[in-house]
């Protein structure tokens, strides 16, 4: 699965879900910013370990999702602009993400791909 997809499922499915990118005590310091959150749909490192993590599967579940999710911290915030200075920001970040309709997606995708795949094998 191409990395802009996995981006476009992340956005999708995901979209107010961010990783800091900095140690929580930041916060106490007064030291933290907007720029230290970074959308999971932006987290390239998280893109290819997903990526990586799909390839092995021919279906995904939603606990093959969550099992997936939980190596990760993340941060809910739906409007981290805003909601920012309130530290408003949810750490059961999976509480707030459509997994079942990601799962849906990604079996759609893969299903499309291996069909693709042996269009392209055929002589």
């Amino acid at each position: 699965m191409r990395d802009e997809k996995i981006s476009e499922l992340l956005e999708n499915n995901m979209n107010d879900v961010y990783a800091c990118t900095r140690v929580w005590s930041a916060w106490s310091y007064n030291t933290m910013s907007l720029d230290d959150f970074l959308p999971f749909k932006e987290d390239d490192e998280l893109i290819a370990d997903f990526k990586e993590f799909l390839d092995k599967k021919n279906t995904v579940t939603i606990d093959d999702l969550v099992e997936f999710f939980e190596n990760y911290e993340g941060y809910y915030n739906e409007d981290i602009e805003n909601n920012f200075e309130s530290h408003c920001f949810h750490d059961d970040y999976l509480e707030y993400s459509n997994l079942e309709d990601m799962a849906e997606e990604i079996n759609t995708l893969k299903q499309a791909e291996k069909k693709t795949n042996r269009r392209r094998a055929k002589p």
